[in-house]
């Protein structure tokens, strides 16, 4: 996605697509990053598509975001928290 800026145009991603890229790279300041962008993201955050995003990118992922999810005490899950 492209958004104005300064008179240019800057490329961004969704906060959603963030998330399972910094869960999917899975490093300790990728994990503070994800957990910052959920923190500040709140209610907008489609956690379900995080969470399909983190699926479709393999086991790591999903684990990662579901370690990531009971550390930061991120209990707002959209149908079962298991999936």
């Amino acid at each position: 996605m492209s958004v104005p800026f300064q008179g240019a145009s800057l490329r961004v991603i969704g906060q959603e697509d963030f998330v399972a890229m910094k869960v999917f790279a899975g490093g300790p300041q990728d994990m503070s990053d994800a957990a910052n962008a959920i923190s500040i993201a709140g209610q907008s955050l489609d956690v379900a598509l995080v969470k399909r995003l983190a699926r479709v990118m393999g086991a790591m992922p999903w684990e990662n975001l579901h370690k990531l999810m009971a550390i930061e005490g991120f209990t707002r899950c959209l149908g079962n928290c298991a999936n």
